[in-house]
């Protein structure tokens, strides 16, 4: 399967991606999905989201709180996937 399987979950992605770009701006190399749903065994009810985030330096404890608020706006507005959004 692919991620174009996946309609519901396009929206978490989006989310997610533009919150990392946007607070890392230019520090940011590349993003990456990784595991099962790049794998092709994701399961919509159980299986996490996990993002890989190259970074130029690394990243400093201020932009590391604005990663940590982005992440809890992100599970206020997507409650269900509180614990299944894994970045590195």
């Amino acid at each position: 399967m692919a991620l174009e399987d996946y309609p519901n979950i396009k929206p978490i992605i989006s989310t997610i991606s533009s919150g990392i770009k946007k607070t890392l701006e230019d520090q940011l190399m590349g993003l990456y999905i990784f595991g099962s749903i790049a794998g092709g065994d994701f399961d919509i009810e159980t299986s996490d989201i996990d993002f890989l985030a190259i970074t130029a330096n690394t990243v400093n404890d201020k932009t590391l709180k604005y990663l940590e608020k982005m992440h809890a706006d992100f599970v206020e507005q997507f409650p269900e996937w509180k614990n299944r959004v894994e970045v590195a």
